[in-house]
């Protein structure tokens, strides 16, 4: 499973929005972007934000992946 999405991210706090596209760890569950891509060894939350779904293990799994 393919845990990051590209989405458009505002130039000035870098959420999924508008300006420069970057790839983002999405929730597995409803596709919300929660954490780019290069920030995600710093990402600590264990539940999607926007639908309470456990990401945890696809954080991980994400982690894992991208060491390799």
């Amino acid at each position: 499973m393919n845990h990051f999405k590209e989405f458009f991210s505002c130039p000035h706090c870098g959420r999924a929005i508008c300006g420069e596209k970057k790839e983002y760890f999405v929730c597995s569950n409803c596709g919300n972007a929660l954490c780019a891509k290069e920030r995600l060894q710093e990402f600590d939350d264990n539940y999607c934000g926007n639908c309470g779904n456990e990401i945890a293990s696809a954080r991980n799994e994400a982690l894992a992946k991208d060491d390799n």
